[in-house]
């Protein structure tokens, strides 16, 4: 039977997340069928946040994006 299981975090914590994804499969030995992942921007920063940043372009500030990972695997 088939199963789906959700990691939430952020793009500041990518490694955060990968490190999760791999525990949890290496501890609930599942088998997975297939692993998607989203960004999803959340809203503008205002001007002046320490986390807005510069291009060549000029300054964008966004904040940190929403990471989504969705694992879907097998139950035997």
């Amino acid at each position: 039977m088939q199963q789906v299981k959700l990691f939430l975090g952020s793009d500041e914590e990518l490694s955060k997340v990968e490190a999760e994804v791999n525990a949890w499969l290496k501890s609930s030995g599942v088998k997975p069928l297939s692993i998607h992942g989203n960004l999803s921007p959340r809203t503008m920063m205002k001007q002046g946040d320490p986390k807005a940043f510069t291009t060549e372009s000029g300054v964008r500030r966004f904040a940190p994006s929403d990471v989504l990972m969705i694992v879907t695997y097998d139950v035997g």
